[in-house]
């Protein structure tokens, strides 16, 4: 994202909202329909998206596991 805000700092911050809009349970897909982003510098953003929120779901996953395990020696 460094090598990105060099370059195009208007698009960096649409990715970075995008990032939050992610987080927020929009799809990637839907996201990019939506913007229109330049991408002079590393990773395009439809693939840092989409790892966002893939990362982001397995975070979710396990939380969700771990709150449902009974604690060690409770019964």
């Amino acid at each position: 994202m460094k090598d990105k805000a060099k370059e195009d700092k208007v698009d960096t911050i649409k990715i970075l909202e995008a990032f939050e809009r992610v987080y927020n349970g929009e799809e990637p897909d839907d996201i990019l329909k939506s913007l229109a982003l330049n991408n002079p510098a590393g990773e395009n953003p439809e693939a840092l998206l989409k790892a966002h929120k893939w990362i982001w779901g397995q975070k979710m996953l396990i939380i969700q596991r771990v709150k449902e395990e009974p604690c060690h020696g409770q019964t």
